[in-house]
Parts: C-alpha cells; structure tokens; sequence
C-alpha cells in the first residue's frame, strides 16, 4: 500500500477536488491511498466521501489567517505522514509542500497545474510568479497539468516539449451522471417553475474570475418572459450584487451535491469566465448535449464536441448568440467524450497505473 498526500485549497465542489475525487474513487486496485492537507478549517462537501475510501483529512490553517501557521501546519503533516509521494495542487504555492517532501527524503514529488494567467498581472505578481516557478521546477520531480496553457502558465513556455516527466492529465469524469435525462429535465423544471422560457445555465463557484457580473448584465438584457437565468453555486458577493437587481429571472440554488440534473434542466450553458485552467463545467454540459457558449478565456482543449463556441466578454455579442440558440434536440455526447479521453471509467486505471509507476522507479 502507498500513500499519496494531496495538498488543496479545499474539498468542496470546484474543479480540482472534483477531479481528483474521481480519479480517487473509481481506483481498482486498492494500492494506493489518497490523504489530504485541506487550506481551510471548514469542511467540504466531498469529505465524508473521501474518508469513506480511506483518506485522512488534515485542515492547515489559511495563509489569510496566518503565514506561520499555515506553513507549520503543512510542515508538520509532511512530516509525520511518512508518505511516498507528496502531489501538490497550490498552483505557485506548491513549491512549499514539495520542499518539505524533499526535506523528509520522500522521493516522488509531483506539482499539478489547473490554472491559466489572468488578463492582467501586476509587475510585482509576475517577478513573484518567476521565482515560484523557480522553486517548483527545483523541489518537484514530476509536473501535470489538465491542458496546455495551464501546463505553460506554471512552468514555462516549453514545459512538455519531449519530456516524460512534463503530462496532460485530463478532468475525466463519470459521463454516465451527466448524460441527458428528459424525466429529470421535467422535475426539475417544474420545481424552480422555469415553465417555457429558455433556461441559461451557470455552475461554479462564485469567485471573481468566474465572472458572475458579466452573467447579470446579459440577463438583465433579455426578455425576462423568455429567458431565465440559474446558478448553481455559493458566494456572498454574488448574492449582494445580484440584489441590486431584483431580478424575477434569476434563480440562485446555493450549493448542491445534485448538480448533474441541471444539466438536464438546461437549455443553454454560460461560462464567461475571465481564466480557466480548462472549465470542467464545460465538458460535463457538453456530455449532457447542451450547447454552450464559452469566453475566449475558456482553453479550446475543453471544445469536445460542435456545441461550443467561444465568445469575447462583450455583452452585445453573449446576447446575440444566446437569441440565436433557438430550442434544438438533445444528443448524448458520451461516445465522442469517450473517445477524447475523458471517460473517468477507462482513464482512471490508467492514472492509477502512472501514480503506481511513479512510485515505484523512484
């Protein structure tokens, strides 16, 4: 049995914890268990779940709260965890988890992108970003990221140009949930009384770069007797603004740990995010058949099927495309899924494999 530290932001619903919890959950052979330094004290959504499996959950205290702590804490689970590999998801900051891993001799020590540059950085931030990225590239022996552009933005331009320990692992996901369901579709509907009028979808966490502002402007736009706005999600800015509004056409969940029907509910899905690592959200509305419409922002690595098309932020353009997307047929895209490599049923063995590898030639 080996034991993998994974070190995170947190473990509720985003895209990274989800990604792994997929990975983790659908593991055949029992050879490798999955531990967890969580940078919050609130619990997640997912830990019960992983706990379940095996995994013990350590919450290090915040760097807003304390830098000190934060690292003691984090150097303290290294420490004592007698791990085999230490897989660090901090973006910049992984360099940290990595160095305490070297510290305490633990051989196989891996650094995982999932996110892209915002527009625009400071001066300061990028002379920061250099030597971080410095560090990473000195303490880490291996380096993933879920597409291209995340594996640039952490470690360089050339980052996987004919080297083995530079990988793409892909956000696989179970497809069977986020296929189309018309049953569920008719619920769900009913339950949030969307009636006739064509819903736009958005699911993800409600931070900054996930633009929420630009979704409130569009529908502020259009025809609240046609259109209907729902987010899936948590956040108290979000919910500040969009009392401004006091819009009938915006429906706000909160969170949910039953996300995959909205996809069924749906009609057309919004990601105006201002970066994205790859957008996870995106290839499970694609699963489901929604059409979607996708900021310049968003990787094309996520584009899987012809129901994407990606979009600049300017509002009069989202509008138009949104009125252009009349009521159309749903398709179950899980073939072509498949066949791209994110079917989390056949990946999973493969990344279980790698993982185990890994270990072992160190």
């Amino acid at each position: 049995m080996k034991k993998i530290l994974n070190v995170v932001s947190s473990l509720d619903s985003g895209g990274v914890e989800t990604m792994l919890y997929n990975y983790y959950s659908n593991f055949k052979n029992n050879e490798l268990i999955f531990d967890f330094a969580v940078y919050a004290k609130e619990e997640g959504m997912i830990e019960k779940k992983l706990i379940e499996r095996g995994a013990k959950i350590y919450h290090i205290t915040p760097r807003k709260k304390s830098v000190f702590r934060n690292l003691y804490d984090l150097f303290l689970v290294v420490k004592n965890g007698n791990y085999d590999a230490v897989y660090s998801h901090m973006n910049f900051y992984s360099w940290i988890a990595l160095f305490y891993a070297k510290i305490f001799s633990v051989k196989t020590r891996i650094a995982h992108s999932h996110g892209i540059a915002p527009e625009k950085i400071s001066f300061g931030k990028r002379i920061k970003n250099v030597i971080n990225r410095m560090a990473i590239k000195l303490f880490a022996t291996n380096f993933f990221a879920c597409s291209n552009e995340a594996g640039e933005y952490l470690y360089g331009k050339h980052w996987n140009e004919k080297n083995e320990k530079y990988l793409i692992i892909k956000n696989a996901i179970d497809i069977s949930k986020f296929a189309y369901d018309e049953e569920i579709r008719k619920k769900y509907r009913k339950e949030y009384k969307i009636g006739d009028r064509i819903c736009l979808l958005h699911i993800g966490r409600f931070a900054p770069e996930k633009n929420h502002k630009f979704l409130m402007d569009i529908i502020n736009q259009l025809d609240s007797n046609k259109f209907v706005l729902v987010c899936v999600g948590d956040g108290k800015e979000l919910i500040r603004y969009m009392s401004e509004y006091k819009n009938d056409s915006i429906i706000f969940t909160g969170k949910r740990s039953d996300i995959e029907a909205f996809y069924s509910m749906g009609d057309i899905f919004l990601l105006p995010s201002l970066h994205e690592g790859l957008g996870i959200v995106l290839i499970e509305a694609q699963v489901s058949g929604l059409r979607c419409i996708a900021s310049t922002n968003v990787p094309n690595e996520a584009k899987l099927t012809n129901n994407v098309t990606f979009l600049p932020l300017e509002a009069e353009q989202w509008i138009e495309e949104i009125k252009n997307q009349t009521l159309y047929k749903r398709n179950c895209e899980v073939n072509i899924i498949t066949d791209k490599g994110y079917n989390i049923k056949k990946e999973s063995e493969k990344f279980e494999d790698m993982l185990c590898e890994l270990i072992k030639n160190k």
